[in-house]
């Protein structure tokens, strides 16, 4: 999944998560780079309806995190072990049409995943 994100820069090594805040199914990871020099870069990554996100360290994931996930920093995945773990032993599916995209956002010291049913906003708040 491409965004503004990636315009700027799309290793994800380049990014930092500056912010995680997490209100009622409100997910809002704020991120930010210097790659354009002593002034930071910051998007905010806002997911709405947020059934489930977890947070990994970057160092911590398995090889297999890119296996069926688009490019960008923000990459959704075609099929996971974590969307058939919500489909197969909890009910978040059926509570959400049976429509549910395994979205993440990886940094240089993170990987956060989510489960929503509605594309993030990314937005420009340099």
């Amino acid at each position: 999944m491409n965004t503004a994100i990636d315009e700027v820069t799309n290793n994800y090594q380049d990014w930092s998560l500056d912010k995680l805040s997490y209100v009622d199914g409100l997910l809002t990871l704020n991120l930010k780079t210097y790659i354009k020099g002593d002034d930071p870069v910051r998007f905010m990554v806002v997911f709405t309806n947020t059934v489930l996100f977890e947070t990994y360290d970057e160092s911590s994931h398995f090889h297999d995190y890119h296996q069926n996930r688009d490019s960008g920093v923000i990459g959704v995945y075609s099929d996971s072990c974590l969307l058939e773990y919500a489909q197969t032993k909890t009910n978040t599916f059926s509570l959400n049409n049976n429509k549910l995209f395994h979205y993440s956002v990886m940094t240089t010291n993170e990987i956060i995943h989510v489960l929503t049913n509605i594309e993030p906003q990314v937005i420009n708040v340099t």
